[in-house]
């Protein structure tokens, strides 16, 4: 539990760093591109190489890759494990090499494949060039996956969590050296963030023993097949990630050239706290879940997900109510500058309020689908996430031309939400938990806290964030007073709610660690007794 915690905490603060190099690359998008036909262009670039990056399932590589390369280690068979590493290097490697390089030459004809919407021809044209210099960083990604699976293995987080940083520095400096080309420069600087810190960095953090390394190429190796079976359901995934991107920028053209844009801004912003919350706790907790599993410690994989469940629900959704409240003060905060109008940050804002229910959903859903992969299931919730997203697609099509595309975020988030039920059900039920009763008496009271907080979300709208509207040039100084003016009021407001609800009983009694607890409990004794 004390590793799980430390991990946690690594790789928390790197993707901390990593999301707010995050907001301000956003933010220097939006001060020289704006919200325009260019960057949306820049966004649909990215459809293709995200498809490509889902086929090979290079997120979650280091899953499938951690327990066989484990093993090895575990048995005392090292020389066999840097093989099997040797092995699915070259062979994948070079597989998703061709794949980039057939996606390269037709990226025209299958980004018009991929796209449901008609963008323009002269705006699918420039997404088509800004593609090709995307793509080979695929390459990179993937590698990085590996060897981020290699580091974990030895309980090391920083160096792969430090790759986000890397990532996002290079397009940050590829954007504002290379201004005069406009987005081209932001597109540099994708692939040379991705080769230095998805590749070089991560060669260095895996510390390979290349003087006693054999390079091998065989794809008759039975490790290899075993690999590629174990991977093959998460290729054909499409989870969460996969289809809120894909959705945005595949229909988004539907009401005009800048919607993908105007869509990408709020889901990026909304997504920034995702990876603070699920995917550390993901990540740090999946090693320690793979040994239980290993193990067969059904009640302490149960225990410690169910743990990360209710502290990513309690703190994603004090969240997400500070930022649907907050969402037209902090677009006009972060982006409203250069070429980033007023009427640009209403509609974002407006996307935003809906996009921000993704933080608790998706943040919760990376705990859980690690749980999944730690006993190494990976054909049912591929199944559940693909089918659901597949499902959806008609409504889609259907919905868009008479709803807007407000419709975007709306079905996204429903089906986020549809996915994250199905696949924490079991974990509700024996062998992993002997009650279900205490899970969902904490349910209901996490409910009624939401529906109260939403009760205040209505009330600061309408009082604190509407004036704000019709308020064309405010100063930065009142900018930052109301963001921390709303999430101060959603604070308070929740603690009271927890603590009529008795959710606060939860976060006292589960969540906190035991030092902390009982220091608590020291203090205040002592003031009672004083009294």
């Amino acid at each position: 539990m004390k590793a799980v915690s430390q991990g946690a905490m690594i790789v928390a603060s790197c993707v901390l760093g990593s999301r707010i190099l995050g907001i301000i690359r956003e933010m220097v998008f939006a001060r020289l591109i704006g919200a325009g036909a260019e960057k949306s262009a820049y966004d649909l670039a990215f459809l293709l190489p995200d498809t490509l990056n889902s086929l090979v399932s290079t997120g979650y590589l280091s899953i499938t890759f951690l327990p066989i390369f484990s093993a090895y280690l575990l048995a005392g068979h090292e020389k066999k494990a840097w093989r099997f590493f040797s092995n699915t290097l070259l062979v994948l490697g070079g597989l998703l090499s061709l794949c980039c390089l057939i996606a390269w030459i037709f990226a025209e004809p299958l980004l018009k494949l991929l796209v449901q919407s008609h963008p323009e021809p002269q705006l699918l044209s420039q997404a088509v060039f800004l593609c090709r210099i995307i793509l080979p960083a695929q390459v990179f990604f993937f590698m990085g996956a590996i060897l981020t699976a290699i580091q974990h293995s030895r309980q090391r987080f920083f160096i792969p969590a430090f790759s986000g940083i890397v990532y996002n520095l290079f397009i940050i400096a590829g954007g504002v050296l290379g201004a005069k080309w406009g987005v081209t420069g932001f597109a540099w600087g994708v692939f040379l963030g991705a080769l230095c810190g998805n590749g070089l960095l991560q060669v260095f953090g895996a510390q390979i023993p290349f003087k006693n390394l054999r390079f091998s190429f065989n794809v008759f190796d039975p490790d290899l097949h075993r690999y590629v079976l174990l991977t093959l359901p998460l290729m054909l995934s499409l989870g969460a990630v996969f289809s809120l991107e894909f959705t945005y920028r595949s229909f988004g053209f539907q009401d005009g050239a800048d919607q993908v844009a105007l869509l990408g801004y709020a889901y990026r912003l909304a997504f920034a706290g995702v990876g603070i919350l699920g995917y550390s706790a993901g990540v740090a907790s999946y090693p320690q879940l793979v040994k239980w599993a290993q193990e067969k410690q059904h009640k302490l994989m149960g225990q410690l997900i169910w743990r990360g469940y209710q502290k990513i629900l309690m703190i994603a959704l004090l969240l997400m109510l500070m930022l649907s409240t907050a969402a037209l003060p902090l677009v006009r905060l972060l982006l409203e500058r250069g070429a980033f109008t007023f009427n640009d940050s209403l509609a974002v804002a407006h996307y935003l309020q809906v996009y921000a229910w993704i933080l608790p959903l998706m943040s919760a859903q990376a705990l859980v689908l690690r749980g999944w992969y730690a006993r190494q299931q990976f054909w049912r919730p591929s199944l559940f996430q693909t089918s659901i997203f597949i499902l959806s697609l008609p409504l889609y099509h259907f919905m868009i031309p008479r709803w807007g595309t407000l419709f975007i975020p709306l079905l996204g988030v429903t089906t986020t939400f549809i996915q994250l039920c199905v696949l924490s059900y079991p974990w509700m039920r024996p062998p992993y938990q002997d009650s279900q009763k205490d899970k969902a008496i904490f349910l209901f009271r996490l409910l009624l806290c939401i529906l109260l907080g939403w009760s205040v979300h209505l009330l600061l709208i309408k009082t604190l964030v509407e004036p704000l509207m019709i308020n064309n040039h405010p100063s930065l100084a009142y900018l930052i007073f109301l963001v921390m003016l709303v999430s101060l009021l959603h604070l308070v407001s929740q603690l009271i709610f927890w603590k009529a609800t008795g959710l606060s009983q939860d976060w006292q009694g589960n969540l906190l660690p035991s030092r902390i607890k009982n220091k608590w409990t020291e203090l205040v004794k002592k003031i009672r007794g004083h009294q």
